[in-house]
């Protein structure tokens, strides 16, 4: 039996159920939640960490006023405007779904921009800790024109809320962006965020399954993308979430189908 089951089973405890999972550190409880299948067994079908419990369990965090000083500081930096699209869990703090986020993730789609972007972290004294990762008092993690598995499609930009922060175009990934991209990480937070979205907003579902179907008919993604979705897509309907009957075979069928760049001419 997992760490986490001993301690929510034990007898002698006069703290709740969900004040015990409290009082563990965040990644036990990312790591047995999501995939110690005894921990769950021996939880109530209806049992959810509502934002606020997530939110004290995670260790300290940016908010979204931080992230948007930090953001202004490095567009007025900037030698040239850039563009990029925030993904991950800034999103969901910049607005108003999550209190607090650890890193703030952006894609951009040109060479110059990212360019210009480390020249403005450079000024601003931020060290490279790992690749395209750099920390002073905020963190970022940098990508060119694609995360995991998917590329960025003029669509998803289409689709994200603009915010102009000195030179700095900062498209903020729109929630059906957020699952599609999230469902593609290992990351057990990535995830997690996924469901916390999900009890704040009815995403469009069709939207998710026809940019996959994009990202892999068209824009050449690997089939593992689908994989991944409909991974998600079926936990998530097992824990209740209301995702819609007709998705599963949606996301099956994209698979199904002949990319473009295979097709006869």
């Amino acid at each position: 039996m997992s760490p986490l089951a001993c301690c929510l089973l034990d007898p002698s405890s006069s703290r709740s159920l969900k004040e015990r999972l409290l009082i563990l550190s965040a990644s036990e409880i990312f790591f047995y939640c999501t995939f110690a299948s005894d921990a769950w067994s021996i939880m109530p079908p209806d049992f959810e960490l509502d934002v606020s419990d997530y939110d004290r369990i995670l260790r300290k965090g940016f908010t979204s006023e931080e992230v948007v000083a930090g953001l202004k500081e490095l567009g007025s930096l900037l030698r040239e405007p850039a563009e990029a699209l925030v993904i991950g869990e800034a999103p969901l703090v910049l607005r108003g779904w999550k209190k607090v986020c650890n890193q703030i993730e952006l894609v951009f789609t040109e060479d110059s921009a990212l360019e210009s972007f480390i020249d403005a972290l450079q000024q601003a004294e931020y060290e490279e800790t790992l690749y395209m990762r750099y920390k002073k008092y905020l963190t970022f993690d940098l990508y060119l024109k694609s995360f995991s598995e998917y590329i960025v499609s003029q669509q998803m930009l289409d689709r994200a809320f603009p915010t102009e922060l000195g030179r700095l175009k900062a498209d903020i990934a729109s929630p059906e962006d957020i699952i599609l991209l999230n469902s593609s990480s290992l990351r057990d937070s990535d995830y997690m965020d996924i469901r916390l979205l999900l009890n704040k907003i009815k995403p469009d579902w069709d939207v998710i399954v026809s940019e996959l179907d994009r990202q892999v008919n068209q824009l050449d993604a690997c089939d593992y993308s689908a994989i991944m979705l409909l991974a998600t897509v079926n936990d998530l309907r097992r824990r209740k979430y209301r995702v819609p009957d007709h998705i599963p075979g949606e996301i099956v069928r994209t698979i199904q189908r002949i990319p473009e760049s295979f097709a006869e001419p």
